[in-house]
């Protein structure tokens, strides 16, 4: 099988977009995911890439990208799930799980791609993994057993053991970098990771560059 370049970056209220281009070009990237993005400024094509989905509600947005060479595009949906009291509240519109179905032209496969981006601290860890363990659930009953990836900003920087306990109960396998991924004022660690399925991957953080998030990189190889 050939495998799948995937660069994903939360993009710090759409701050980091100029430097997509030259990103996707330096890594070969041929799937792209986005957080903190603005839909609305989102380009059709982004280093020949195609976008394959985009979320249209809400001022921050997610976004996947893909070589449309490579892939043709079956389908998207963004799919609601549950979000904090505080979001309830003030921010019923924002959409925290977006996903495509795509068919891999060259290892002849169904693949689904998730844009996920967990909600930030106004919530204890305990609903970032409610969410991530929903997100699962919809990835497996609509992957019908194809290999799948869910890759973004899960917003859980230290003491991962109980977030790759979760992805372990759908079967899935939480990779993380080695290094941070976010340098914040107070404080860095890994926010930014991915879960997979039915593939190996890897995953590496890349330079800092724009956003306040590292982008990273993964390779994938299906089965």
């Amino acid at each position: 099988m050939h495998a799948i370049n995937l660069l994903s970056y939360n993009l710090n209220f759409n701050i980091a977009y100029p430097e997509l281009t030259e990103l996707a070009q330096t890594h070969t990237a041929e799937l792209v995911c986005l957080q903190e993005c603005y839909s609305d400024s989102l380009t059709d094509t982004i280093a020949g890439l195609a976008l394959a989905a985009k979320t249209t509600t809400g001022k921050l947005g997610l976004a996947i990208y893909c070589d449309s060479s490579r892939f043709t595009i079956i389908g998207s949906s963004s799919i609601p799930i549950c979000l904090s009291t505080y979001e309830r509240l003030y921010m019923q519109d924002r959409e925290r799980l977006l996903v495509a179905e795509l068919f891999d032209n060259v290892n002849q496969q169904y693949l689904f791609v998730a844009s996920f981006h967990a909600t930030h601290f106004v919530a204890p860890n305990s609903l970032r993994r409610k969410q991530l363990s929903t997100a699962l659930e919809i990835l497996n009953t609509l992957s019908r057993e194809h290999p799948v990836v869910l890759a973004g900003d899960f917003n859980y920087p230290f003491f991962h053991n109980k977030l790759k306990q979760t992805a372990q109960k759908f079967n899935y396998t939480l990779r993380t970098t080695h290094e941070p991924t976010f340098d914040g004022r107070k404080f860095r660690g890994r926010f930014d990771m991915a879960a997979t399925t039915r593939m190996e991957s890897s995953v590496q953080a890349l330079p800092f560059g724009l956003s306040d998030h590292a982008p990273i990189l993964m390779k994938l190889t299906t089965s």
